[in-house]
């Protein structure tokens, strides 16, 4: 049972790896954030990252806001390590994404571009335009986020350790 299922997700990962979308922008939240050095030496930080190309903090709503370099390839793990390395913790992870025309199989698989998106309660309707997913991997949300969707999330990760670079997320 489990090789027919490794199968089956490997047939779903090179069928949708034809599919493209690009990552328009990321939303960061930041728990701690209170004054503009803690900002400014979040914005330092963050900015050393080769893929983001401009950022805006806002203090008010304790988030940054992270346009991205085209066609660089986006690791979410490395930008939320860079808000830890400054002292902060990390709120939530947005992204704006621009999916050309796609299908999602099964629910919960998309690649594209060395991303691999395993998506909880999506339909499988075709997606077009820009969209925010939000990310539900530990290191990407709040302790009491995290917990409301442990159960999914686990379950998702184990049909797809056979990937490499995944990330769990919702819209």
């Amino acid at each position: 049972m489990k090789k027919i299922g490794f199968y089956f997700l490997f047939v779903v990962y090179v069928f949708v790896n034809s599919l493209y979308a690009q990552i328009v922008s990321v939303n960061i939240g930041i728990n701690g954030l209170t004054c503009s050095a803690c900002s400014y030496g979040t914005e330092r930080s963050i900015r050393k990252l080769d893929f983001v190309k401009d950022l805006q903090m806002d203090l008010n709503s304790k988030t940054a806001q992270i346009q991205l370099v085209p066609d660089v390839v986006v690791d979410f793990h490395a930008l939320a390590q860079k808000v830890v390395d400054a002292g902060f913790s990390v709120r939530h992870v947005k992204a704006k994404i621009n999916f050309n025309e796609g299908k999602f199989i099964d629910d919960f698989i998309y690649n594209s571009n060395n991303l691999t998106i395993l998506f909880v309660d999506v339909s499988k309707d075709k997606l077009s335009g820009e969209r925010e997913i939000v990310f539900l991997d530990k290191d990407f949300t709040s302790a009491k986020e995290y917990k409301k969707w442990k159960v999914k999330v686990t379950e998702l990760r184990n049909k797809g350790k056979a990937l490499e670079n995944i990330y769990i997320a919702t819209f």
